[in-house]
């Protein structure tokens, strides 16, 4: 069965992203803990560079993940 992302306001599906089986959540678990791993092992100066240009972009998405967040809670 899929997640579906529906608008109730539209009474309409925005999109839908089918379900994971086991092999491709302990995949992707593993690649998780991996790059934890691998993190810890970086200064905190070394971790701020890629948190600051995620920052960056979802600072410059800000509007359109607010309207996608919006219609996902049925408002206009």
């Amino acid at each position: 069965m899929a997640y579906v992302s529906f608008d109730p306001w539209l009474q309409k599906r925005v999109a839908a992203f089918n379900e994971m089986g086991d092999d491709i959540i302990d995949d992707i678990t593993g690649i998780a803990w991996s790059t934890f791993n691998g993190w810890r092992t970086h200064t905190p100066e070394e971790r701020c560079r890629p948190l600051a240009a995620m920052a960056d972009i979802l600072q410059q998405r800000r509007e359109s993940i607010a309207r996608l967040m919006a219609s996902e809670m049925g408002k206009p």
